[in-house]
This record gives C-alpha cells, structure tokens and sequence, in this order.
C-alpha cells in the first residue's frame, strides 16, 4: 500500500507566495523612490545660481527630482547644461517665466570665445526660443574688400588657435554677404545685445558671452499647480510622467496636485495711511537678466 503525499513541496509552496505577493495592490507608498521624498525638498546650488528646483537636478540634488533631460552640473563653479549633446553655460534661470538664459560660445573658465562652426538647433520638444533673440551670423574665410563697415570683427578659438570672422547682426547683409566667404553659421543672440553693438556700447565678444533665452516648456503649469496645493514636483523614470509627491512623507502620488490643498495663511492687517504710503514706495522687483 503506498501514502499519498498530501503535502506540496517547498518549491511548490515559494511559487504560490511570491505569486500572492504579486498580485497585491500595493499603495504608492510602496514605491522604491518614495523615501527620496525629503530630499527633493533641497535645491541646486552653483556660483551665481541658488534655489533651482523643478525640473532641473544635479549636483547634489537627486535625479529622480527632475526631469532626466535637464540635469545641471557645477563645473568649477559655474553652471552648465547639455543640449541634444551640446554643453551650455547657464547664466540664469527664472522659475516664474520658465526662462533658462544660456551661453554657448564663451568659455567662462579661460574666457575666451569659441568659434561656432555649426548651426545647432534647440530640442523643440523642451525648449523654444523667446521673442528677446535675433539671429546673428558669422562670417569665415571672407574676402576683406567685400566687407562693408557694418560688420564687425571677432577674433575666437578654433582647435586651440586664434580665427577671425565677420559679425553681421542684420539677417539681409548676412545673405548678401554669404557668398563672397567660405562658409557661414546662423547663431541666437538677445536683441539688446546686438543693439549695443551698433550703438557701440558693447564688443562682439560681448554679445555673444551675454547668450541668449530659452523657455523650457515641459510640466510648468502641472508644477505651479503642484507647488500651490502643498505638493512637491517631481517625475517618475519608470513611467516617463510627471506627478506631483503630496502628504507629510511624500508617499501620496497624483497626477497633478495634491486633493486637499493647504489652509492660506492667516490675511496680513490692513494697512494704515502710513504705512501704506512706506510700501507703495517700495513696488517689488521686475523679473530682468543680470
């Protein structure tokens, strides 16, 4: 007579945990990155940049607190980013407006100007271009009697050497001018940068080391809406989203903002005709440049 086994072996018993545990619901606040929560309350911090969160990251500040496309580094003080491949200094970033205000051309380590040699575009599904730019061209390898005063010299750094090349601000020359040099390269730069060139209150170098203004266009009203209910941005790798983290740890994912946004704080008094003659005098500061 033989016993049947009525016991499942232990290879059998594993299998049916780890499918049980499998096909459990767990919260958001299962999530391996939800212990990150608090430290995505701190900011990027380089040289003259300071409080720069959401959707940039880097130096000390976690990726999983941004968004992978704008990581920033701290290059011997000095801020830069990469785009589609290309390293920028960063000169400036207003969170209000979303502008990112850059330099491609000018090595603030050395300060020497690096000769453009190509037309690099921006990545149009981040970026776009504000209406504080204008194109400006330079001109390699031109023929000196075919340059009309308008033009004005830049001397830059090509493969560790010193070069020459036309700076021409005024598109229509440009064209004119196109043929009669060897090769020419279309470059973004603030319009009030190129009228200080024509009124002659500042240098080509110049122009091209005050960069030029990008807005990045990625999650800013889902992060403004985020950041008023009490929430913090943040963007999921997995998924490829963005999500705003709510609650005391972080541990609640939304989509865009947390449910129960925060009491206002408590109204400030009213103003006496003292005081409120004291404030009007000190309006607060306009979103400008450095």
């Amino acid at each position: 007579m033989y016993l049947i086994n009525f016991f499942p072996s232990p290879l059998i018993i594993s299998v049916v945990v780890i499918i049980f545990l499998l096909s459990l619901n767990f919260p958001e606040s299962a999530c391996a990155e939800d212990f990150s929560y608090s430290n995505c309350k701190s900011l990027f911090e380089c040289g003259r940049l300071r409080d720069i969160g959401y959707p940039f990251w880097g130096n000390g500040r976690p990726y999983y607190c941004g968004h992978p496309k704008f990581e920033l580094r701290c290059e011997r003080g000095e801020p830069t980013i990469e785009i589609k491949s290309q390293k920028y200094h960063v000169l400036d970033i207003h969170h209000e407006t979303q502008i990112l205000k850059i330099a491609r051309f000018l090595d603030l380590f050395d300060g020497n100007i690096v000769c453009p040699e190509s037309n690099r575009t921006m990545d149009c599904a981040l970026f776009r271009f504000t209406s504080k730019n204008q194109n400006a061209t330079l001109l390699y390898d031109c023929h000196p009697e075919f340059l009309p005063p308008q033009t004005s010299e830049l001397l830059c750094m090509k493969n560790g050497k010193p070069e020459y090349a036309s700076f021409v601000t005024d598109t229509y020359l440009a064209n004119q001018l196109a043929s009669r040099c060897e090769f020419s390269v279309v470059v973004p730069v603030l319009a009030t940068a190129a009228q200080g060139l024509a009124d002659h209150s500042l240098h080509t170098k110049d122009v091209l080391g005050q960069g030029f203004e990008v807005e990045w266009i990625v999650d800013g009203t889902h992060c403004r809406a985020c950041i008023v209910s009490g929430g913090i941005c943040r963007y999921n790798w997995t998924s490829h989203k963005f999500f705003c983290a709510c609650g005391e740890s972080g541990d609640q994912a939304y989509p865009i903002s947390c449910p129960n946004p925060p009491e206002p704080p408590p109204a400030a008094p009213s103003l006496t005709a003292s005081n409120f003659a004291e404030s009007s005098m000190c309006p607060s500061s306009s979103h400008d440049f450095s």
